[in-house]
């Protein structure tokens, strides 16, 4: 008997310091918390700071869906707006245009290996050309400059006026 009160004994001084440890981890656990989330916080005032307003601009010219970043994070922001608007148009004229291409290519024939291939060299040359768009609107956001030869593209101001965002 006297061996098993022993045994009780050590195991509740051994549950209360496990409960103690455990306290602590919990303790150090919420600073470390709440610390990284002032950090998160500062970094967010940084990251939207005015000084800044360029590169979420320029974040609208990655391919195919970078215009909904600036377009929603930075609503206040003309800059920010107008950039977004362009890559989204320009998104738009792209997919249409490689969609139809791609639409076209059903109707040749496999015997028509030459026709196929230069089909297939227009849609990459129409690809490439929209990365080099995107490349520059990028590059003139980082700049703080607007994108203008975008808006002298056929389609973009005519979509412009068709669909407003």
């Amino acid at each position: 008997m006297r061996f098993i009160s022993h045994i009780k004994g050590k195991l509740h001084s051994q549950t209360h310091i496990a409960k103690g440890k455990l306290t602590a981890i919990a303790e150090a656990a919420m600073r470390y918390y709440r610390l990284l989330n002032e950090k998160i916080i500062y970094a967010r005032e940084i990251a939207f700071s005015e000084k800044y307003n360029n590169y979420f601009a320029a974040v609208s010219f990655f391919p195919f869906i970078g215009w909904l970043i600036p377009l929603y994070l930075k609503p206040d922001n003309e800059f920010c707006q107008k950039q977004a608007k362009r890559g989204f148009y320009l998104a738009c004229v792209f997919l249409t245009l490689i969609a139809f291409l791609l639409f076209i290519g059903i109707f040749f024939s496999r015997d028509w290996r030459v026709v196929r291939f230069i089909h297939a060299i227009v849609i990459y040359l129409a690809e490439l050309t929209y990365f080099g768009f995107c490349a520059y609107g990028a590059r003139m956001s980082v700049y703080n400059r607007e994108a203008e030869i975008i808006d002298k593209f056929p389609f973009v101001a005519q979509l412009a006026t068709i669909i407003e965002l």
